[in-house]
């Protein structure tokens, strides 16, 4: 399927590893010309930058901390200038740290990179889409945030997914799209273990690879990502879309 996405103008944050790096790969081979949000790993972006040029598109990076609102209006100020707007946000940016409700500083700090950047960006781009009619606004979540928890990453995920819908009738009327993708268990670097652990957690977990061998990547969310920033995805607005082979079945 031709998504029609060349030379859409796109800001993946957290793309420089993991699933934001995936999405940000899947929308240059779409076409898209892509820049890379990243905080702090400037070898990991630089090598994801160079293997978007090496697609063949136009491609950019910006360093910018998204927990901080000026530094947002910064970098979409920096963006406008280079690449000249946006018209697909992917927001993948966000941390996992170990006993996050352990301390008011930690869950601030994890609750803040998944709830307010999702609000500082989505509230900055939704008047730059707005003026020109069209727009794509997908967040990536997590099944964390589906269930009860008391951890801050399962709320912060969960609110995040409340706010995002919720936009999604308000920029309707403008040609814009909002949406969840809120993946399984992928294999990322933020997954500990082995190989052969995480073939023994799929199959005994996630019913579509119960009877394989390997592990999901982040390059299946890439895809469902491409896919929502098309126009054939036109009317999937306000979901928060479970990518994560059946291993969560509720709405």
């Amino acid at each position: 399927m031709q998504l029609g996405l060349s030379g859409r103008r796109v800001l993946v944050t957290g793309g420089s590893r993991g699933i934001g790096r995936a999405c940000a790969v899947s929308l240059a081979q779409e076409g898209a010309t892509v820049a890379i949000n990243y905080v702090s790993n400037d070898a990991a972006a630089e090598r994801t930058y160079q293997d978007l040029l090496a697609i063949g598109v136009k491609a950019y990076r910006f360093k910018a901390d998204v927990t901080d609102l000026q530094a947002v209006r910064n970098l979409l100020a920096e963006m406008n200038e280079t690449v000249g707007g946006i018209d697909v946000l992917v927001h993948s940016a966000g941390i996992s740290l170990p006993d996050d409700a352990a301390s008011p500083e930690i869950w601030d700090r994890v609750i803040r990179s998944h709830l307010y950047s999702t609000y500082y960006l989505c509230h900055e781009i939704a008047e730059i889409m707005k003026s020109q009619r069209w727009g794509r606004i997908i967040a990536i979540g997590s099944i964390a945030g589906r269930g009860s928890g008391a951890s801050a990453y399962s709320v912060g995920k969960a609110a995040q997914s409340h706010y995002v819908r919720g936009l999604a009738p308000i920029l309707g009327p403008f040609n814009i799209t909002v949406n969840v993708v809120s993946p399984g268990r992928i294999n990322t670097d933020m997954i500990p273990g082995t190989p052969e652990d995480w073939g023994a957690f799929a199959r005994a977990h996630i019913p579509v690879y119960r009877d394989r061998n390997d592990y999901p990547g982040p390059e299946l969310i890439g895809e469902v990502v491409s896919f929502l920033a098309s126009e054939q995805a036109s009317y999937i607005s306000g979901a928060d879309l479970p990518a994560c082979g059946a291993a969560y079945t509720g709405l």
